[in-house]
C-alpha cells in the first residue's frame, strides 16, 4: 500500500497543489513500490491523465482487468474523480455510475445519473476534511474529470456514435475538461479522449510493483 506517497502529498501546502513534475518525482523516487504503467499513443497533445495507485486498483477491480467476467461482459461506467493541474489530470478515485439496460454492446446513460454523480462529489467534498488520503491537500475540492466505459470482448477502445452524442452532450452541461474513456478488459486496451474525440492521451497508471505482471 503506497501510504509514504499519501503522506508526502498532504504535507504539500493546501492552498498551493506542487507542480504536476515535482509530483511525478516524488511519485517515483519517494514511492518505491510504485511504477508507472504506460498507455502511450503518439499524442502530440500536452495532456495526460494519471490513476494514483488507488485509483487504479479501483479501476482493475471493477472492469475485471485481463478477466472474461460474468460482470464485465456488459458495458460498465465509472466516473473519474480528482484534479486537473497544469492540463493534466490526477485520478484519484472511481465511482460506479449505475448504467441502465447493460448489454455488450449497449448501455443506457441518463443524464439523472450525471446529477447523481455530481451530488456524491458534493458529498465527498463535504468531508475532505476528516479524510487522510488528499493527494494535493484537504482544501481542493474533488472534480468531475470524465467518464470511463466499456467496450467488452471484441470491441475496440475508440469512441461510436453514442459516444460522442453523449460526450457532446456532457460538456455542455458541465464546465470542466471533461475526457472520456473507453476501456476494454478483455484486451487489456484503454484509451482516454480530452482534447480530440479520435486521438487517446497518453495515460500513466501507479501501481505496486508486485502488481506490474497482472496489468500487462
Amino acid at each position: 500500500k503506497p501510504a509514504v506517497c499519501y503522506k508526502t502529498y498532504s504535507s504539500f501546502p493546501e492552498k498551493n497543489p506542487a507542480p504536476v513534475d515535482f509530483l511525478l518525482k516524488i511519485l517515483k523516487e519517494k514511492c518505491f513500490d510504485s511504477k508507472e504503467i504506460r498507455f502511450s499513443y503518439g499524442s502530440s497533445s500536452g495532456k495526460k491523465v494519471f490513476f494514483t495507485p488507488e485509483a487504479g486498483e479501483e479501476l482493475y477491480c471493477y472492469f475485471h482487468w485481463g478477466k472474461t467476467h460474468p460482470v464485465n461482459i456488459c458495458e460498465q461506467m465509472m466516473a473519474a474523480v480528482g484534479h486537473i493541474i497544469e492540463n493534466q489530470a490526477w485520478i484519484e478515485e472511481l465511482i460506479p455510475v449505475p448504467i441502465l439496460n447493460r448489454a455488450e454492446k449497449s448501455a443506457a446513460f441518463h443524464m439523472d445519473l450525471h446529477k447523481y454523480i455530481l451530488d456524491e462529489i458534493a458529498l465527498m467534498n463535504q468531508n475532505l476534511t476528516v479524510c487522510d488520503n488528499q493527494l494535493f491537500g484537504k482544501t481542493e475540492p474533488y472534480c468531475l474529470l470524465g467518464y470511463i466505459h466499456s467496450h467488452p470482448g471484441p470491441l475496440h477502445a475508440v469512441m461510436s456514435q453514442p459516444d460522442l452524442d453523449l460526450h457532446n452532450s456532457l460538456l455542455q452541461k458541465h464546465d470542466a475538461c471533461l475526457f472520456s474513456g473507453i476501456i476494454n478488459p478483455q484486451r487489456k486496451d484503454l484509451c482516454l479522449y480530452w482534447d480530440s474525440v479520435y486521438s487517446p492521451v497518453d495515460v500513466g497508471i501507479f501501481v505496486e510493483k508486485t502488481d506490474i505482471e497482472k496489468w500487462l
